[in-house]
């Protein structure tokens, strides 16, 4: 009979280990307005992590790196992006 202890490292479990829980909430607004019967224009407005919340990424996990189980990073600020649109 195998004994599985010895082909594993410690006694902790698969997939114990979780990074930082990332929110991200975005806003988009469309504003349609019509210019003639067959021209209308669109305005659109997108926001990205509206809230502007720092989100971390996970951790190092690379056991020979100097980092290991440090975060030393973060998603994208805040991104706000306009559009307008001729539509004929």
């Amino acid at each position: 009979m195998n004994n599985p202890a010895q082909r594993s490292y410690g006694t902790l479990a698969r997939n114990a280990f979780r990074g930082p829980v990332r929110n991200g909430f975005d806003l988009s607004l469309e504003k349609t307005t019509n210019i003639t019967e067959r021209v209308q224009t669109q305005f659109r407005a997108e926001f990205f992590n509206i809230f502007n919340l720092t989100e971390f990424s996970n951790p190092s996990t690379s056991i020979t790196s100097g980092t290991f189980s440090q975060v030393s990073s973060t998603a994208d600020p805040r991104i706000i992006q306009l559009a307008l649109r001729l539509m004929f």
